[in-house]
């Protein structure tokens, strides 16, 4: 097991290298083993993914769903169709998948797989804004910002557990009554992962977070798909992700 978890954990820091690591070792502490799955050669991780539990909001109730994250194979062993094998197994367990291609060029690898592109949503950048707010911003956990979720988005939205959530933002902010935003740090500028409500207070909250520069991405029919997934229809709601 231990050699499981070296390899594991190489490999990923490998292929995604801009994630802190304290987020992989939080991924891999509430992840590790029982939702890795991987194709080895011998003592070596030749290729791997996280299927994480998430769930699906829709008008009738709650569903089930996976996440698939760090889809990474070894340089040594790409080109044998290992990761597309991966995925192909998850999409026969039958659960709803979504994922976010890193590059817009990975949207054609993983519809070989089995996904569609999913979740349009439209992403602006702009300068920070240091203006007076018409409320005092409230810091929500991440329980509060799941529930606020549930008044601004239109199922079918896919939802993550607080744990993921936690994992993947630095934190929650509302402007009851206006908007909210889940956000975490890029340098100097604040990525507003999902946004919901009116935009037009993103300036100012980038402002007030002490931040210099925002992007926020928000869903829209005429954006462009931010996930890929089964089982999903193509207007699901899906922002949050450790990418």
């Amino acid at each position: 097991m231990k050699d499981l978890y070296r390899e594991s954990r190489s490999l990923l820091e490998a292929a995604l290298p801009q994630l802190p690591a304290a987020l992989v070792e939080g991924v891999l502490a509430r992840y590790f083993p029982h939702h890795l799955r991987i194709v080895g050669d011998g003592g070596r991780v030749a290729s791997m993914l996280f299927s994480i539990p998430y769930a699906i909001e829709t008008e009738r109730g709650t569903l089930p769903a996976r996440y698939l994250f760090a889809i990474a194979t070894d340089p040594a062993y790409r080109g044998k169709g290992l990761a597309k094998g991966l995925i192909e197994d998850e999409v026969k367990r039958g659960f709803p998948l979504l994922l976010h291609p890193r590059t817009q060029s990975l949207f054609a690898f993983y519809e070989k797989a089995g996904l569609s592109p999913l979740s349009p949503v439209i992403t602006e950048q702009g300068e920070a804004l240091a203006l007076p707010l018409p409320t005092e911003p409230r810091t929500l956990s991440a329980g509060e910002y799941l529930a606020l979720r549930r008044q601004f988005l239109t199922p079918p939205f896919a939802a993550p557990d607080e744990g993921f959530l936690s994992l993947c933002s630095t934190g929650a902010l509302e402007l009851p009554g206006v908007c909210a935003a889940l956000y975490r740090w890029e340098g100097d500028k604040v990525l507003f992962a999902e946004w919901l409500g009116c935009p037009d207070f993103a300036p100012r909250l980038a402002a007030y977070l002490g931040a210099s520069r925002f992007e926020l991405r928000r869903p829209s029919p005429d954006g462009t798909p931010f996930g890929a997934g089964v089982g999903l229809p193509f207007d699901t709601a899906f922002l949050l992700s450790l990418m």
